[in-house]
């Protein structure tokens, strides 16, 4: 396929059902956690922290491992894709089920005998099977696009957004509690795994070998996909997701700890949120290494757009507080906080995806692996000394310390010994995105909005937005090679 179209294909098909899912979220999901209520959303994002570590165990890092061994046999046509996904699929199905129960067994025992906050032992079984089915829904979706079956992957993600929107409003509406939640959660799943298997089947039989001297001569390479050779694959993937996991979730569980649901509720609904404004980032780490330095000039001008999103999601906090935690007036101060990370998740979600192109996965184990760890004393200590508000800012400084070397790793991988120097636009507009934010966020404070509000124009809130916009569109006006770069049409000759 040419380079090109494949690229065009990736980011038209592939953002739809992300656009979709955006829209359909950003009303659904507020509404059902309003209804149910931070506490007890808070419970199921302490034991989904824990939970997501050891489901690790489960999926053994044999989904990343497939994905990379169909794609190879995909471009090589040394041996079928349809073998390969069905020696890997034995092998996933197998390790899921041998882990089953210390999944559930070592769940139970973490979570009942080191917690602090209470919860039904059903709600804990509903979310363990839930997360055991999803690790084959990400199989399936790996394999799609290792198949490049991207307009089946389309309607499996758009029918699972419809969905999750839906059982969102259901529960809002009908069954408010945690058990509403989890009951749905299940539900979902289970509903995704049926289409997910047929869809699965669907594509491999169009593509299944007719020749029966071609299966027989796979059989002959059947060594190279025994039992011992993909757990060796699987390991350093393992390693990763791991890594990945406690990353992430090792925060929530120390949170969860220490100031208990509440908490850990605000910090995991506006995770969410983060992650939905994120759906745009994606699909920009896939076209490869050639053009390596218009790639990163691409990729460096996207990645600063998001700090835009940051700037409107910390001064438009009280709204965001409001729509998602009316009855706790302290979420703004960590709103604001954690209005960086849509910055950091687009760097991640861009760097980390360009970077395993180029063999970067060893070093990105190792960086996470070290911050994984060496982030349990730092977010014990600053949350016993310096509350909630000190923790929140101590997790976003981890997370930004660990971008900086991400992108350190992938700059390194790509240039060798050469250099990338990021394009002066960026940098302008990165320090206007700054100085636009200072600015408004003075005018706001000095109570200087209230002139608009005053003339009937906007609300405080709205007028800081309204500066923010305006300082940004003055900069474009003046700054002409800036307008030029960060053009539509700069980006569409990228492609």
């Amino acid at each position: 396929m040419n380079d090109k179209y494949y690229i065009l294909n990736v980011l038209t098909i592939s953002s739809l059902p992300k656009i979709l899912s955006f829209s359909l979220k950003l009303i659904s999901y507020p509404l059902m956690v309003r209804a149910v209520g931070i506490s007890q959303l808070g419970v199921v994002v302490y034991l989904s922290a824990v939970i997501t570590i050891l489901e690790c165990f489960v999926d053994f890092g044999a989904t990343t491992a497939a994905g990379k061994d169909i794609a190879a046999a995909r471009d090589q046509d040394s041996v079928s894709e349809v073998y390969v996904l069905m020696k890997w699929l034995k092998f996933q199905i197998s390790i899921a089920l041998i882990s089953f129960i210390p999944f559930l067994l070592f769940t139970y025992l973490i979570t009942f005998y080191s917690s602090t906050i209470n919860f039904d032992i059903e709600i804990l079984i509903i979310l363990v099977i839930s997360n055991w089915l999803r690790v084959f829904i990400n199989f399936i979706r790996t394999a799609l696009t290792s198949l490049l079956a991207f307009k089946l992957l389309v309607v499996l993600d758009i029918l699972e957004s419809l969905m999750q929107s839906l059982f969102w409003f259901l529960v809002a509406t009908y069954l408010p509690t945690i058990f509403g939640l989890a009951l749905s959660n299940i539900i979902l799943t289970l509903l995704i795994l049926i289409v997910g298997v047929l869809i699965l089947f669907y594509s491999i039989g169009m593509k299944w070998p007719r020749e029966n001297n071609e299966l027989t001569e796979q059989k002959s390479l059947s060594s190279d996909y025994s039992p011992k050779i993909l757990i060796y694959k699987s390991i350093d993937f393992f390693w990763l997701r791991i890594a990945t996991r406690s990353l992430t979730s090792i925060p929530n569980i120390i949170f969860g700890k220490i100031f208990g649901a509440d908490f850990v509720g605000i910090i995991g609904a506006y995770s969410k949120i983060i992650d939905l404004l994120n759906f745009p980032y994606g699909v920009i780490g896939v076209k490869g290494v050639s053009k390596v330095t218009a790639l990163w000039n691409m990729v460096s001008k996207v990645v600063s757009l998001s700090l835009f999103l940051s700037a409107i999601c910390f001064i438009g906090s009280p709204y965001i507080k409001m729509v998602l935690f009316p009855n706790n007036p302290n979420s703004i101060s960590i709103i604001k906080i954690m209005s960086i990370l849509i910055f950091t998740n687009a760097i991640s979600s861009t760097i980390t995806m360009m970077s395993d192109y180029v063999d970067s996965v060893k070093s990105r184990n190792i960086l996470i692996s070290f911050v994984s760890i060496f982030q349990i004393p730092i977010l014990l200590f600053v949350a016993k000394m310096y509350g909630e508000n000190g923790s929140v800012l101590c997790l976003a400084s981890v997370i930004l310390i660990t971008n900086y070397f991400y992108i350190k790793i992938a700059l390194k991988k790509f240039f060798k010994d050469a250099r990338f120097h990021i394009r002066k636009e960026v940098i302008y507009f990165s320090f206007t995105i700054i100085f636009a934010l200072i600015v408004s966020d003075y005018f706001q404070r000095n109570d200087y909005v209230l002139i608009f509000a005053q003339l009937n124009w906007l609300n405080d809130i709205l007028s800081s937005i309204f500066i923010l916009t305006f300082v940004i569109i003055l900069s474009f006006i003046f700054n002409k090679k800036m307008r030029r770069f960060y053009s539509l049409r700069n980006i569409l000759n990228f492609l």
